[in-house]
């Protein structure tokens, strides 16, 4: 009996643990949600510079080309966070000119491939210079390391006004749902084998 409350216990501290955390990710996910609607809106990266997102942060941008330095975030060897500088057509790629940042990150949200090396962000600028595509993802501020290592790349830029791009799958409503039901789920059950780990 001993052995199976302790057991309980734990089982409690865990499903608290990840219903913490799912809820951290839920209510991120919301906030993109509430940001846009589903249909990004398509425009080059000149008019978001000229006039602005809108009411619809979900963005599809078009027009533009990669700088060729770059921003990154390693965990251990390989890279976990990518921030790739781009500019308009026919623009110089220069601080005056730069003012969004596309953020590609190495997880579920992503649409765009696994980057985890400097030759894999160079292989996939070179694919994009030969190709040119559209990219899809949720504008939003830079984190003030990504402004200050951008900075020192690019100085005298403007960094309270450079954005984000996230590529990343715009979440649905179902997806949030389901998510906040998982985060309940395991509050539900951590209650339960806490209240069973208590009972005398």
């Amino acid at each position: 009996m001993a052995k199976a409350k302790k057991l309980a216990a734990l089982i409690a501290l865990s499903l608290f643990g990840a219903a913490l955390m799912l809820f951290i990710i839920v209510a991120d996910e919301q906030s993109i949600l509430a940001s846009g609607s589903l249909g990004p809106a398509r425009m080059t990266l000149s008019e978001l510079i000229e006039k602005g997102p809108g009411t619809n942060k979900h963005i599809e941008l078009t027009n533009f080309n990669f700088g060729k330095s770059f921003v990154y975030d390693t965990k251990l060897v390989q890279f976990r966070d990518v921030y790739l500088p781009i500019f308009p057509n026919n623009q110089p790629q220069d601080a005056k000119n730069l003012k969004v940042l596309v953020w590609i990150r190495n997880d579920r949200t992503s649409n765009e491939p696994l980057i985890e090396t400097r030759e894999q962000v160079e292989q996939f600028i070179a694919s994009f210079d030969n190709h040119p595509k559209t990219v899809k993802g949720v504008l939003r501020k830079p984190f003030s390391d990504v402004g200050k290592l951008t900075l020192e790349l690019y100085p005298g830029i403007d960094t309270n006004s450079l954005l984000l791009l996230w590529a990343r799958n715009f979440p649905s409503q179902d997806s949030v749902n389901n998510l906040w039901m998982a985060c309940a789920a395991c509050v539900v059950v951590g209650i339960a084998a806490g209240v069973y780990s208590t009972r005398k």
